[in-house]
């Protein structure tokens, strides 16, 4: 039969064993998230010299979102620090609205958790609209409703 002293020193023991298996699971956890972190990035950077070559799968997703045509000059898959990044230089939509350069830096974590693209934040340089004032003072795209009428989608676009 043990006494209160080693029923303790038995009882220490056992924790500090599950102390130790916890502590090496999290260790293995991290170094999981570690190595799949890597893999990740090393993908990304692998994907990037075929950027110019997802032109014309990107460009057609685009035209299919939006319901107008759409042309692109080029386009490069970047790192902008940890974060991958969509450039598109020399963008047109149904041949009104054109940019010099669009940006979009991509949000990992939340793209895997909602299993699709999550842009952080998206920059546009070189923005050219065709805008009118209407006489009642607003200010609208002018883009001919003959010209989106060939484009038509149940979507609508909207500038404010």
């Amino acid at each position: 039969m043990m006494d209160a002293s080693e029923i303790r020193s038995e009882q220490t023991r056992l924790k500090m064993r599950s102390y130790r298996r916890l502590w090496r699971g999290l260790g293995m956890f991290v170094v999981g998230l570690i190595i799949l972190a890597a893999l990740l990035m090393t993908l990304i950077r692998g994907l990037a010299q075929y950027g110019d070559q997802l032109r014309e799968p990107i460009t057609n997703w685009v035209e299919n979102q939006l319901g107008f045509s759409v042309s692109v000059d080029a386009i490069d898959l970047t790192l902008a620090g940890y974060r991958p990044q969509i450039v598109i230089d020399e963008i047109s939509i149904a041949g009104a609205i054109h940019a010099k350069r669009l940006s979009m830096s991509l949000s990992i974590r939340q793209s895997l958790r909602q299993w699709r693209l999550v842009a952080q934040s998206v920059t546009i340089d070189g923005l050219s609209l065709p805008l009118t004032r209407q006489p009642d003072g607003p200010w609208v795209v002018a883009v001919s409703y003959t010209h989106l009428r060939a484009h038509e989608t149940g979507r609508n676009l909207v500038c404010r």
